[in-house]
């Protein structure tokens, strides 16, 4: 499960805490999944740094200085940058063999309380911006907030897949489906998910979501009348959601089995066409992530902060900070 925050660790540990931006982070998990170093000349401003500039003003051609910081405690990480919305941090530990690779010193912005490093390594062609060694997420732990730390592949917005959804490809579309458990409200809900990059958004191509529902309803043997319908979008700033309208056609085997079947009024299977759509309002939409057991799959972009722990650590230390 993880570990639990410490709110009475104080000063320098065995991690470095970083924070990034999810969009960041999501980048990263769409793409190798490695935290690097960004490439550099150390005349960035505000926050220049000489030795970057030195380093950069000596490189070869076809070599780069890169650098990245880190907070060297946890308290100086969510007392600096704790009140950002957005943000998630992480911690790293300090004997990683990505350290040993890079030159280390002081933030001459913030002495005492955060360390640089930087390098010069060759620059890789395919991403030339960013160091070609790395920080693999398998090493990273996240600060969820509910205030443990976790492996990054198991916080809600970063996992790769959860236990229980049927995955699926529709086209070039990559989605999650799953019938819900409860029967708590009018209709069970049959909820489909896309996360962002996995293909062209779903919930515009309504022939597509009509082609999924007929096979759907067929794998599962279920009358798609009985259900709700619903496809998300899990977006990098938020989750769009809109429940399906359709038409469900019963269609009928041939020959003397179908005869039977339209006897009996039940199908053999069903045709679904979309015919309009309607957006979910936002307490809808809470109140089905929950029902899924998702809700924190909703705390993304400015809904992700830390301002309660970082007042916490403030208090600790006496200590007024502006959320």
């Amino acid at each position: 499960m993880g570990e639990q925050i410490d709110f009475g660790a104080a000063g320098n540990d065995a991690y470095f805490y970083r924070f990034d931006e999810i969009n960041r982070l999501l980048r990263h998990r769409n793409s190798d999944k490695v935290l690097r170093a960004a490439r550099r000349t150390g005349s960035e401003m505000p926050w220049s740094h000489h030795q970057v500039r030195d380093a950069h003003n000596r490189a070869p051609a076809g070599h780069a200085a890169y650098r990245i910081c880190f907070w060297n405690s946890l308290s100086e990480a969510l007392r600096w940058n704790g009140g950002h919305e957005g943000w998630i941090l992480q911690r790293i530990s300090k004997s990683h063999p990505f350290f040993r690779q890079f030159d280390h010193g002081e933030d001459e912005h913030l002495p005492g309380r955060a360390t640089i490093f930087w390098a010069v390594f060759p620059q890789d062609p395919l991403r030339p911006e960013w160091s070609p060694v790395g920080i693999p997420h398998h090493d990273i732990e996240a600060l969820s907030l509910d205030n443990w730390w976790r492996p990054m592949e198991q916080i809600g917005i970063f996992s790769e897949s959860m236990p229980g959804w049927d995955e699926r490809e529709l086209g070039p579309c990559k989605v999650e489906v799953r019938v819900s458990d409860s029967k708590s409200g009018p209709e069970p809900i049959v909820l489909i998910r896309q996360r962002s990059s996995r293909g062209p958004l779903l919930m515009s191509m309504d022939w597509r979501i009509g082609g999924a529902m007929t096979a759907l309803a067929e794998s599962w043997s279920l009358d798609p009348s009985n259900y709700r319908w619903i496809v998300a979008f899990e977006g990098i700033e938020n989750v769009l959601a809109r429940e399906i309208e359709f038409l469900a056609c019963g269609t009928y085997f041939p020959g003397i089995r179908g005869r039977l079947a339209r006897a009996r009024k039940r199908p053999d299977g069903y045709e679904c066409e979309v015919t309009g759509s309607q957006q979910l309002a936002e307490e809808d939409l809470r109140r089905t992530y929950r029902e899924f057991g998702l809700e924190e799959l909703l705390r993304r972009g400015t809904a992700w902060n830390y301002r309660k722990m970082r007042r916490q650590f403030a208090a600790q230390d006496g200590v007024e900070v502006d959320d």
